[in-house]
């Protein structure tokens, strides 16, 4: 049995395509709770239509994705947990049950996480299920860090039990959580097909340019940087500058200057929050 956990905030665009494609699965979760960070639009009229269990995130407290998380994670009871944003949808309706295999086949994974991402249903690939296993030793050396992602995350709840995600990380808990758990002899699945639909209304450079930094900050990929690294990111820099690209000049610009304040232990963490 599955609970889901959806992480909301004015997310009425999305959110009854994300609840939608859970409720078209073959094997549907038992519940949905819906933690709400003061939603002002119609999220929580949609959350409630769908028979979830609304949880308000407490409003005397600053915001950190973690605890949106562990908040909700009190409520479950089933043996598994999905952990999926709100901006995601699946539109292989096998999506869950695949996961849930791949959880049960080998008792050492933390998690069968969804990182294959399109941006609509019709660009979905068809076909078997695609797979890769994340270990301690190629976390960082294939996947840079990013071994999962909590936009579709099925984990144990009871793992979650014996290490609930870090409240003082301001972003990328999953890779974190996942950290460490790798750091003791589990694996992951890091699935490529089936696909999600991923439609993040918040996503821009500065998100982006944050979690890299975060990665490298909180010693989940220092090689972030290590010099060599830095020096690619300014060669990167010339390089859209020579082709007139001044986005990519500025996002390399702004990501090696964060960079440099980590490596030199300047860098101030900013909030958690939604863009």
């Amino acid at each position: 049995e599955i609970t889901t956990i959806i992480r909301t905030y004015n997310s009425e665009q999305t959110l009854a395509n994300c609840v939608r494609s859970l409720e078209a699965q073959s094997l549907p979760p038992k519940r949905l709770v819906v933690v709400d960070s003061g939603s002002t639009d119609d999220t929580l009229t949609i959350a409630r239509s769908h028979r979830a269990e609304i949880v308000h995130y407490p409003s005397d407290e600053n915001f950190n994705y973690s605890r949106a998380i562990n908040v909700g994670m009190k409520r479950v009871d089933t043996k598994y947990t999905l952990i999926i944003s709100s901006h995601v949808s699946l539109p292989d309706p096998e999506t869950l049950r695949f996961l849930t295999d791949l959880l049960q086949d080998d008792g050492r994974r933390c998690a069968a996480s969804i990182c294959g991402m399109v941006e609509s249903a019709d660009d979905a690939e068809k076909g078997e299920l695609q797979w890769e296993t994340v270990t301690a030793d190629n976390f960082v050396t294939r996947y840079g860090g990013i071994g999962i992602s909590n936009s579709c995350n099925l984990i144990p709840t009871e793992l979650w039990h014996q290490h609930p995600f870090d409240e003082d990380i301001p972003r990328c808990e999953d890779q974190k959580w996942l950290q460490y758990f790798l750091d003791r002899g589990r694996t992951a699945a890091r699935v490529m097909r089936p696909q999600i639909v991923y439609n993040n209304p918040y996503y821009n450079d500065t998100k982006e340019i944050q979690d890299l930094v975060t990665l490298a900050k909180y010693d989940i990929n220092s090689t972030l940087t290590n010099t060599e690294s830095l020096a690619q990111r300014l060669r990167g820099a010339t390089r859209a500058l020579r082709h007139l690209d001044l986005s990519g000049f500025l996002y390399e610009v702004r990501l090696v200057y964060e960079l440099l304040l980590v490596r030199l232990g300047l860098h101030e963490d900013s909030p958690s929050r939604y863009f």
